[in-house]
């Protein structure tokens, strides 16, 4: 007689049944605890790592989803999702190499060799530097961001690439911009800044910062764009509007002067860009969505608003001016004394805290007088000298180069889709790296899914081009 009591089946399976007991006993564990309500996550945690086992591409996706929603990432203050997740894509990632004899990775990416060149610059650099622990914990950054490269790398497959990618950043970009904009007009605290103080009012969404912010939100336009001329979905056409809006409306409310003007730029340079190809019915949409944006722009534009824009000619009305001019001034000093290794990576922030101008600029409510460029080119240059910033720049030219042969490639072969996506992520990839002027962080992730997204147009367009040749050598035949 069969037994309903399943020890025997844990007892023959030692792995499920060890992970049941292990689950099992991390629940009654919580329980007993002031954690109590993530009793539930051990079983939820393993159900997921499960469903994660059989399609690794979702666990990817939902990194990629959670990168502006910083403040979902989280769960009890401690548990990281998207480390988590990290992990076990990594574990796979590992075993599919094992299995396939290293396949499965494009380790012949000369961005490879950059890379590897640039953490033996920056260990160096770290090694003699005077700011070694902020050094060696940005050298840490950089192998971290290696291995995120190469889990996109190695995740993003073509219908990811053509399809999915575009619209998981948008979708998330979205809805941090529209919890932003909620936050703004209604006085949530947990999607804007500056509502306790009662003082300066700004939208920053799940995000933790308003730089951040903005920088995310510009990233998406020309996806947005791309999106909207490719879908077949009128629905889908219509959101794009939707979002659009309601991106340009938390860029206005994040008050961000930086994300402004780089907002411009990346509209009009898309007009320009796009206008020639546009149908002329189309085209008048177009003009007609300009000017019901800037009527928006108008009417919901709050009362301080020009004023603070005005200030950016004003030293006095608004130290930033002053303190970010000093920025550039301390750095070239530093770059002087440390020409070819720099100061160390990421110590710029240590050279300027020791500085006449942290005094001058201080403010009775900062904890610490250290702080960043905000010039992530600055920061490179500072940090890693004349070797470090030159190898960074040759690998952010070869994300460009890539996305430049890859589109000269399908241009060839007349494949106007392959064309336009990567037209959308080559401006994206454009104005993130404008944008990096204004803003400290060579460690973005959307930096590290732009030069993912480069390679991977570089080897679709190889196996295409590949695939024409061997046609027209059949067919001589």
């Amino acid at each position: 007689m069969k037994s309903i009591f399943p020890v025997n089946n844990i007892l023959f399976r030692p792995v499920e049944g060890f992970l049941c007991l292990l689950v099992m006993f991390s629940s009654l564990a919580l329980l007993t605890t002031k954690y109590y309500y993530l009793a539930l996550f051990p079983p939820i945690g393993l159900a997921a790592l499960l469903v994660f086992g059989r399609y690794p591409q979702w666990a990817y996706y939902l990194i990629i989803f959670l990168i502006p929603l910083k403040e979902f990432r989280t769960i009890g203050g401690a548990l990281k999702i998207h480390w988590l997740l990290s992990l076990w894509l990594i574990l796979i990632l590992g075993v599919r190499l094992i299995i396939n004899k290293g396949k499965g990775l494009d380790i012949q990416s000369p961005l490879w060799r950059l890379f590897f060149l640039s953490l033996a610059v920056w260990f160096v650099s770290s090694l003699m530097s005077q700011y070694r622990e902020t050094a060696f914990d940005t050298l840490e950054l950089l192998v971290i961001g290696c291995v995120f490269l190469a889990l996109n790398m190695a995740f993003i497959s073509k219908q990811a690439f053509y399809q999915v990618i575009p619209r998981i950043i948008v979708y998330s970009v979205f809805m941090t911009a529209f919890l932003g904009v909620i936050g703004y007009l209604f006085d949530f605290s947990f999607f804007a800044m500056g509502i306790e103080e009662g003082g300066f009012k700004r939208s920053i969404g799940a995000s933790s910062d308003p730089n951040n912010y903005t920088l995310m939100i510009n990233f998406t336009f020309p996806l947005i764009y791309y999106i909207f001329f490719n879908t077949e979905s009128k629905l889908e056409r219509a959101f794009m509007v939707f979002i659009a809006v309601i991106n340009i409306a938390a860029l206005l409310f994040s008050y961000s002067r930086g994300g402004m003007l780089v907002m411009a730029v990346v509209l009009a340079v898309l007009l320009f860009k796009y206008v020639r190809n546009i149908d002329v019915r189309k085209l008048g949409f177009i003009i007609s969505f300009i000017i019901f944006l800037m009527a928006i722009f108008m009417v919901f534009t709050p009362v301080n608003y020009w004023q603070h824009f005005k200030n950016i000619f004003d030293t006095k009305a608004d130290k930033s001016i002053g303190r970010r001019a000093s920025y550039v001034y301390v750095g070239a000093e530093a770059f002087k004394e440390n020409p070819v290794l720099g100061v160390g990576p990421g110590a710029f922030r240590d050279i300027f805290g020791e500085s006449y101008y942290a005094r001058k600029y201080a403010s009775s409510k900062e904890i610490t007088t250290k702080r960043y460029s905000h010039n992530t080119y600055l920061e490179i240059l500072v940090g890693t000298g004349f070797v470090g910033f030159t190898l960074f720049v040759l690998i952010i030219y070869g994300g460009f180069a890539a996305f430049k042969k890859a589109r000269v490639r399908f241009l060839a072969l007349g494949d106007s889709s392959s064309v336009a996506v990567i037209n959308a992520y080559m401006f994206s990839y454009i104005f993130l790296l404008l944008y990096l002027l204004i803003f400290s962080d060579p460690f973005h992730k959307y930096l590290y899914v732009s030069l993912a997204l480069s390679q991977i147009a570089l080897k679709i367009s190889n196996e295409n081009d590949g695939a024409l040749n061997h046609e027209k050598l059949y067919v001589s035949h």
